[in-house]
Formats: C-alpha cells, sequence, structure tokens
C-alpha cells in the first residue's frame, strides 16, 4: 500500500515527448490521452515546470478559431480527459482554478527536460550522444495542430535545436582550448 511517505519519493507519472507523445504511470502502465489538442495541453503544460497558465491563455491557444464561449466549453472537456488520465496514476495531478490551469510538476518525470538537464551538464563523448539522440528524433513528432499552438510547438522545436547547437558550439570552444593548453605543456 502506498502511503503519503512513499508518494513524495519519487514522480507518478512519465511523460515522453522526444518522439511521440506518450504517458505512463510510474510504474510503466500506459495513460491514453485520446485527443491531440489533451496531448497537446499536457505538453504546453510539462514545458512550463512551475508556472500556470491562464484559461484565456489556454483557449486562445488551442481553439482561437472559436469563439469565447465554446473555446472555453472545449477547454473544460479537455482539463476532463487529462485529469481522467492521469488519475490512472493515483492522485490529482493537475491544478485548475477558475483562471488558471497547472500540472503538480514534482509528479512528473519527462524525456525532453532529463535530456537537457543532462546535456547541460555533460561533457565529452556524453554530450555527443545526447546531441545525436536529440537530432534523430523530433519534438512532440505526433502532435501536428494549426494555429497559435502550432507556432508555440515551432518556437519549442527551434529553441530546442538552439540549444544543442550552442552546447555543441560550447564544447567544441572547450576541447578547442583544452587541446592549445595540452600543446603548450
Amino acid at each position: 500500500m502506498q502511503t503519503a511517505e512513499n508518494k513524495a519519493e519519487g514522480p507518478s507519472c512519465r511523460v515522453s515527448m522526444v518522439g511521440p507523445l506518450r504517458l505512463a504511470t510510474a510504474a510503466g502502465a500506459p495513460l491514453t490521452l485520446q485527443g491531440k489538442r489533451t496531448r497537446g495541453l499536457l505538453a504546453y503544460l510539462m514545458l512550463s515546470p512551475g508556472q500556470t497558465a491562464s484559461r484565456e491563455r489556454l483557449a486562445s491557444l488551442f481553439w482561437g478559431d472559436r469563439g469565447d464561449a465554446q473555446a472555453k466549453a472545449s477547454l473544460r472537456q479537455c482539463l476532463l480527459e487529462l485529469k481522467g488520465a492521469l488519475a490512472g496514476a493515483g492522485e490529482d495531478l493537475v491544478v485548475a482554478t477558475r483562471e488558471s490551469v497547472a500540472l503538480k510538476h514534482a509528479a512528473f518525470s519527462c524525456d525532453l527536460l532529463e535530456l537537457v538537464a543532462g546535456f547541460k551538464q555533460a561533457s565529452g563523448e556524453e554530450a555527443v550522444e545526447l546531441v545525436e539522440t536529440l537530432r534523430n528524433l523530433r519534438l512532440l513528432e505526433d502532435l501536428e495542430l494549426r494555429g497559435d499552438f502550432g507556432d508555440w510547438l515551432d518556437l519549442e522545436r527551434a529553441s530546442l535545436d538552439r540549444l544543442i547547437d550552442e552546447g555543441l558550439a560550447e564544447r567544441s570552444e572547450e576541447r578547442r582550448v583544452g587541446k592549445e593548453c595540452r600543446s603548450r605543456w
């Protein structure tokens, strides 16, 4: 039996965003999100750690081409699906108020966030291997939506590419300086 103490030990859910979006319990049991916008909502909230998103922003992001009332109703439906799927992890992981929505980020592990953190700390061959992993897979490859969400996703993909390029340039400079120092001695 899982106690409150045990729950605090680690994440309840695993979100994979490199490649197709996948969601599972910490034990590996898949959690299904049917709707593309629901998967997009999870991705958007995951990439906003520690932040809340206003309901107005989310309605505009996913249903900007619809009227306000319809967009808000669609967001409510999306939230119901997301909460229902995450209930399979055994706890309420979505914090939704009348004004905003957020995830309990401590309850999630995420491949993308782990890869980025690992890349920032990696050196040498380890960094090269992480770059190969990131370069060969596309962020949220099965999640193509038009409108504001599509624009946001394009920016996130470009940001990840920039991070990789900057990290590689930094490591190349470190190797160059290291070689120069070794050749002097």
